[in-house]
């Protein structure tokens, strides 16, 4: 099948092209393939049955590159608008190939004038409009960031990286709205947002579809070095009672940890003394409690039908997370605030700097619609996917080396324990009390919260990696025949 689009030589343009009818219905086949075959469509699982070109704007000398919006349709009837910036490449005999315009240095810079100079494109039946936050400074050539998945990025001038949101929705996006707030607060454990992109319409149409933001030099993610320092760990501790004091001399890793956990705190603090309008933060209820068992209930529930279609054989695990179907765990005596969190916190959403810790992706987790990515969470909803990450660092390491596991568990408990009680002391010295302030309902809470994310890594790993999907398997029914029970 033919994953790339063409269109015929005889347009000068792609949006001369767009503009016929007949060419347009041409370029609305190819495009199913096309967006298949690309690593940031989200339905990976499920199949087009079709899509359209809905929206366009040419973008000015970008070698003819056009920001577009296209509906796809998935066989279920699910609309979905993603964002396509397409460019002609060289043309061939008798067509011309519409290529991705992030991978073309004259597209780039032209994205990232439309950015730093506040302007503003009419196009068919879209506006785009830029807004700078802080005035930037990239003037560098680009290069694409290899390995993102959801978005496509850009670094320019190793001083400024511009992200293309792929998947549209209405309303702001997240990483605006909590990357502008921060930045005003100058809070240096995020990157300072410097500018972003609006596509909007007469007929109410409304998204974020770009964001220019400071590119802080790192020594990569947070994920890569935890892995480091766990096989350091490996390569110098045989015995189980040594694993303490070595950890201890090494220094390092527990100090990363700590740092880490104090880093994320900091971060949480800002968010609960916000007093701008959709990030004011509530006391959690009852009510809120509620709602974070049937979340759990309805991740079980999709967990048990994924166990179910791949014929998973552990009818333990299956037993298992069915009873999570009805979970009812007993509520916390407190619940602490609702704040604006993250959301889709894990190890690599932290860089290592040269002297600090800094928290990337503020968007939330992308496959949750908008409205959930806005909403308030308890700020424990992060712990729990960091105390996730840690396990799935010793637990990836234990299938290079299985017969290292009981000293890989010493190291995630050691290392994971050191990163909470410093997130738990910097929250309880903050001026803001954002955390439940007794040590059980907090320990609830996180198990609860703990719970659903590893139901999601499980529906995640039978569908993506079903050699892993152990991992999530193990802490499921840890938690399930200990704690919430």
């Amino acid at each position: 099948m033919n994953n790339k689009l063409y269109i015929s030589n005889k347009y000068n343009n792609l949006v001369e092209a767009l503009h016929d009818a007949l060419e347009r219905a041409s370029l609305d086949l190819q495009l199913p393939a096309y967006l298949e075959s690309n690593r940031w469509f989200g339905a990976h699982t499920r199949h087009l049955q079709s899509a359209r070109f809905e929206r366009w704007v040419e973008v000015p000398n970008s070698g003819g590159a056009c920001l577009c919006v296209v509906t796809a349709i998935d066989a279920s009837n699910n609309l979905t608008d993603y964002l396509l910036y397409l460019r002609p490449a060289e043309p061939e005999e008798e067509q011309t190939e519409i290529a991705d315009g992030m991978q073309f240095e004259d597209a780039r810079q032209a994205l990232l004038r439309l950015l730093t100079d506040d302007q503003s494109l009419s196009g068919f039946r879209l506006d785009a409009v830029a807004e700078v936050v802080t005035t930037p400074r990239c003037e560098g050539e680009g290069r694409t960031l290899q390995g993102e998945q959801s978005n496509t990025s850009v670094i320019l001038d190793e001083s400024c990286i511009m992200k293309l949101y792929r998947k549209l929705e209405q309303g702001r996006n997240p990483e605006i709205e909590l990357g502008r707030y921060l930045s005003n607060l100058r809070f240096d454990k995020t990157p300072s947002l410097l500018a972003f992109l609006k596509l909007s319409s007469s007929d109410g149409y409304d998204v974020d579809a770009l964001v220019l933001h400071e590119y802080v030099p790192n020594q990569g993610d947070c994920w890569s070095w935890a892995l480091q320092k766990a096989r350091l760990f490996l390569e110098n501790v045989e015995q189980d009672s040594e694993a303490g004091a070595w950890l201890d001399q090494e220094t390092e890793t527990l100090q990363g940890a700590s740092n880490i956990g104090s880093t994320l705190a900091e971060f949480h603090s800002l968010l609960a003394r916000a007093d701008i309008e959709g990030l004011q933060p509530e006391q959690a209820s009852q009510q809120d409690f509620d709602n974070w068992v049937e979340s759990v209930q309805n991740e079980a529930n999709n967990a048990l039908e994924a166990l179910n279609r791949v014929q998973y054989p552990d009818e333990s695990l299956k037993n298992l997370v069915a009873e999570a179907t009805s979970l009812q765990p007993d509520p916390p005596s407190q619940l602490g605030l609702k704040t604006r969190i993250h959301g889709d916190l894990h190890l690599g959403q932290l860089l290592v700097g040269k002297d600090r810790f800094l928290i990337i992706d503020l968007e939330g987790e992308p496959a949750k619609p908008l409205f959930e990515r806005n909403s308030l969470e308890s700020p424990l909803v992060d712990v729990a996917g960091m105390l996730r990450s840690w396990n799935y660092v010793a637990m990836s390491l234990s299938k290079q080396y299985p017969e290292k596991k009981t000293l890989l568990s010493i190291w995630e408990n050691l290392v994971s324990n050191q990163f909470l009680r410093s997130y738990i002391d910097a929250a309880d010295s903050s001026d803001t009390k954002f955390l439940p302030q007794d040590d059980q309902s907090t320990r609830q809470l996180l198990d609860l919260f703990k719970l659903r994310k590893a139901l999601y890594e499980l529906r995640y790993e039978l569908d993506y990696r079903p050699d892993w999907v152990d991992i999530p398997a193990v802490s499921i029914k840890n938690l399930l025949e200990s704690n919430l029970r």
